[in-house]
């Protein structure tokens, strides 16, 4: 009877019981080992026949001596088949305790105990530790005979006689060390036995514990199923139940999933079928900790590497994002950066497998970038003060006696890579040639779309950090020319076009394709100074790409709808970075035709009353081409004020007046829509960047305005409770804290803070008050009667109480809005001359005060209004003081107020290369950059900065 074949759903029951009748019915093999039976080698070779040497006869003087013959060489024998045989060593088993066979050999001979492996059994136990006999040569063996049988013949009296007498004529120090030497023999021999029990009992424990807990018979086991004769007792141990995890009241060990989700202690009691579980330091529990994903990056294997770097990254992710916030004992982050989390990504940077290489820049892109920063950097980007963009240096601050010892040994060339480390990330980057590397990759590599994009978002990370490593960016060779050929392209080929749409969607190859994200880091690098605008706008072609991308059609960009606005408006942005540096000039007057019909387009078709999220990017296009329009205006105007518009591809006054007919037509009619609307949207208020006098008073007392003051207020309260998510960032490697503390832990990446939101009326807020501002200061508005309304005056005083005077919700660089918003509200207020009765004067100079020490850099303008309009102490009435003393200190403080301020106001203007001073001049601007980030303008205790310089000069004098 034939045993049938096993089918490809067999179970294994299944499989075992077909094993069984096979090995059962004892069939003949179905082939025959034939043996090779003739005649071997004869093992003995015949002897030699040597010819036989002739007599010679010598004629002469010389003598001959008789030849010997010698006997002839014999060769020994040799095996049948040519070659010497092989020493034999006879052996049981495999090499054990680790050591060879010829150790084992020579340790036999040396009379050595020799253990086996527990890991190499037997087929039925664990062979225990033999302990063989001392080997002794035939000498040794007469001697010990022979002295043998003298101490037999002799008695006890002979031998305590000998014995005396040896010890009488031996040196006492021989004497000593045969006495130690045998007392040594003895502990060793003890130490030998001990150690035997102990291995037979650790032995027995395993075989016992194993035995006990194992899924299987090993006995049947050994029967049934092939090659499982020899037990191997250690291997068997992951078979048997893992034990149960430790209840621990105090903090446990953080571990991680594959996502980067923190496993709580509800998820350690998961099975294995539903759990991560490994082969760890604690088994019994599921999940990676960050010490055993930082082994696992170390490994040789790719893809045990690859998943601990995308582990690591979505964990360096969710913290960013506030998910971890308050929950370890220490900073995560930090905790990554002091364990070498980066050298690790730094190294595995440099390897150019398929798999590393990606996960290995999603690394790095995590721990570098935050998402939310750069979404909502973007989203802030609108009129001319509004283009300004942060530096992020660190914050590490060293003590006076680390800082002087870092000077003196040569400054921070002198750190080592992990010193410099510790106090800048992006620096040790920059040292460690991590520009040129990134270069190989977009340039050699050619990796996959997703992976090109984080390298731009790396690069325009490392952009941001200061203009020196902006200028390492510049100065890495062929770097920024390869990314303008291949992400930033005009044309494809001289064909005119640009890749068929059907391969940028697939998102197989971005290169050839517009990409806005290297337009991106374009505008980042220019924004730094002026040098840096100018290397690019010469050495580049990126503004002839810019043009083509505002005056293409989306659908010819060859990518989808969304991406190709998005692209539009980030060449409206890079744009007017160029223009503000007095570049491309030529550009907006070629085009100036299509920008004309373009704002023509949005006062006949765009309404703020449609669908906001059908218009959604018309508005943010709107407001970038209004924005353009703005930069042009003030080159124009300020080349008027110099008298320098000779040249003829320079902008001019004649070429944008007619302009500004234009935006006031179609103010109005935004303006006028507005007061008849009921909803509230940031998006469509954020394209209103100017009023026009006729319907100023009109608006001003709609339901439409007092609603979005309203609606402000409330954010601005509600941002009280906030706290900045800068707590969690490490000094070596800050953010801008979008994400506020013990925030939203969602893990979602649509977080954005609420003055920031859709529905924020901020933008529309602040350009509303400037323009009143503006009209105010240029009596535009002196004819036309214009006055607040009640209602304006108690939205605006509710507005003003609602500030708060210290937070630290509003320390982040997005919260300038906010600041400058109030700084506006109190520059009306001056302006106003009924203001006195509306609203408490106390009110103004209270917020006057708190916005002093909240402007940021880049504010300085705002700080100076308020140190020259708010510096009237508010006393309703002097004589209500106390006693005349105190009557007469604030008479004479009154009286010293003009030099009080001019004295802050110098010390606020010592920085001559303020930005708020190049505003009125505009070709003065050098940089879009603050160089200190969100940090103040001035201290909290600024009040007392006079009396610090005073105490400084005195000092130095």
């Amino acid at each position: 009877m034939s045993v049938s074949r096993p089918k490809a759903g067999d179970s294994e029951e299944e499989l075992l019981k077909l094993q069984h009748e096979f090995l059962k019915q004892n069939n003949p093999p179905a082939y025959t080992v034939l043996q090779n039976t003739s005649a071997p080698l004869t093992d003995t070779l015949r002897e030699p026949c040597l010819p036989e040497v002739p007599t010679i006869d010598v004629c002469g003087d010389v003598v001959e001596s008789e030849a010997k013959i010698t006997k002839p060489y014999h060769f020994k024998a040799v095996c049948h088949s040519g070659f010497p045989e092989v020493i034999k060593i006879e052996t049981s088993g495999k090499p054990s305790c680790g050591k060879s066979l010829f150790r084992q050999r020579m340790a036999q001979k040396r009379g050595e105990s020799v253990k086996s492996d527990i890991r190499s059994t037997g087929p039925t136990k664990i062979t225990r530790v033999v302990e063989t006999n001392v080997v002794r040569d035939s000498i040794s063996d007469e001697v010990q005979t022979e002295n043998t049988a003298k101490l037999a013949a002799m008695s006890l009296q002979e031998i305590e006689r000998q014995r005396a007498e040896i010890m009488s004529t031996v040196d006492p120090k021989t004497i000593e060390f045969l006495r130690s030497a045998g007392r040594k023999r003895t502990a060793v021999k003890d130490n030998h036995d001990k150690a035997s029990e102990d291995v037979e009992k650790f032995v027995s424990e395993i075989e016992s514990s194993v035995t006990q807990v194992l899924p299987i018979d090993l006995d049947l086991a050994r029967n049934e199923f092939v090659n499982m004769s020899e037990v191997e007792y250690e291997k068997l141990k992951w078979m048997t139940e893992l034990p149960e995890p430790e209840r621990k009241n105090e903090g446990f060990s953080a571990r991680f999933d594959f996502e980067g989700n923190l496993l709580l202690a509800r998820d350690m009691n998961l099975p294995v079928t539903k759990g991560l579980h490994h082969h760890g330091e604690e088994p019994e529990k599921p999940g990676y900790s960050l010490s055993e994903l930082f082994t696992l990056g170390r490994s040789s294997f790719s893809a045990q590497k690859v998943v601990a770097l995308n582990v690591m990254a979505s964990i360096i992710r969710k913290a960013h994002l506030g998910v971890f916030d308050g929950v370890f004992d220490k900073n995560i982050l930090e905790q990554f950066l002091d364990c070498g989390g980066l050298l690790l990504i730094r190294f595995a940077l440099d390897d150019n497998s398929e798999g590393v290489l990606p996960a290995a820049v999603n690394a790095l892109y995590a721990l570098l970038c935050c998402e939310t920063d750069e979404r909502c950097l973007d989203r802030i980007i609108g009129p001319f003060e509004l283009m300004l963009q942060p530096s992020m240096p660190t914050k590490v601050v060293l003590d006076e006696h680390s800082s002087k010892e870092i000077q003196n040994e040569g400054g921070e060339k002198s750190l080592k890579d992990v010193e410099l480390l510790k106090l800048d990330v992006v620096k040790a980057l920059i040292r460690m040639n991590i520009l040129p590397r990134l270069r190989y990759i977009i340039m050699r590599l050619k990796p996959a779309p997703p992976t090109v994009i984080k390298v731009m978002g790396i690069l325009i990370r490392i952009a941001r950090h200061s203009v020196e490593a902006s200028e390492e960016i510049l100065k890495t060779e062929g770097l920024l020319e390869f990314i303008s050929e291949s992400f930033i392209p005009s044309t494809t080929g001289g064909t005119g076009k640009f890749r068929s749409r059907e391969i940028s969607v697939q998102l197989k190859d971005v290169y050839g394709i517009p990409l806005r994200h290297a337009l991106k880091l374009i505008r980042v690098l220019s924004s730094h100074r002026r040098q840096n605008a100018v290397a690019l706008f010469n050495n580049t072609k990126v503004m002839e790409s810019v043009i083509c991308y505002i005056s293409f059609d989306p659908s010819e960009l060859g990518l989808p709808l969304q991406e190709s606005l998005l692209l539009s408006l980030e060449s409206y942005w890079t744009w007017t970075v160029f223009l503000t540096f007095e570049l491309g000039e030529e550009a907006f007057l070629s085009l100036y035709p299509i920008l004309v019909r373009q704002l023509s387009y949005y006062e006949q078709k765009i309404s703020v009353n449609s669908d906001v999220h059908a218009n959604t990017f018309n508005y943010d296009l709107g407001s970038a081409l209004l924005g353009v329009f703005e930069v042009a205006v003030r080159l124009a105007r300020g080349r008027r004020n110099r008298r320098n518009d000779s040249d003829s591809l320079c902008i001019t006054w004649e070429h944008v007046s007619s302009i500004t007919m234009s935006a006031c037509v179609l103010v109005q009619k935004w303006m006028t829509e507005a007061t008849r609307d009921k909803m509230i949207s940031g998006r469509k208020n954020s394209a209103i960047r100017d009023g026009v006098s006729k319907v100023i008073n009109v608006y001003l007392g709609s339901s439409h305005f007092e609603k979005i003051v309203d609606e402000m207020t409330k954010i601005i309260r509600k941002m009280k409770n906030s706290v900045s998510g800068c707590l969690r960032d490490p000094g070596n490697l800050p953010t801008l804290g979008t994400a506020h503390w013990l925030g939203d832990k969602c893990g979602s990446l649509e977080l954005t803070p609420a003055l920031l939101m859709d529905e924020s009326p901020i933008f529309f807020l602040e350009s509303l008050i400037r323009f009143l501002n503006l009209a105010l200061e240029t009596h535009l508005l002196d004819g036309l009667d214009f006055k607040l309304t009640e209602n304006a005056y108690q939205a605006f005083g509710v507005l003003l109480e609602a500030h708060p005077a210290k937070s630290s919700a509003f320390s982040g660089w997005f919260c300038r809005e906010e600041t400058t918003l109030m700084a506006r509200c109190v520059e009306l207020f001056t302006r106003l001359d009924d203001v006195e009765v509306m609203i408490d004067h106390k009110v103004i100079f209270r917020v006057a005060l708190d916005l002093m020490s909240q402007l940021q850099g880049g504010q300085e303008g705002l700080l100076l209004y308020l140190m020259d309009h708010n510096y009237e102490i508010p006393f309703s009435d002097i004589r209500k003081l106390g006693c005349k003393s105190e009557r007469n200190i604030w008479e004479n403080c009154l009286h010293q107020l003009d030099s009080m301020r001019a004295m802050y106001s110098a010390l606020v203007n010592a920085d001559q290369d303020c930005f708020h001073r190049s505003i009125s001049e505009f070709y003065k601007i050098q940089t879009f950059c603050v160089a200190k980030g969100s940090e103040g303008i001035l201290p909290s205790d600024w009040i007392f900065l006079p009396i610090c310089v005073l105490y400084a000069n005195i000092q130095n004098s």
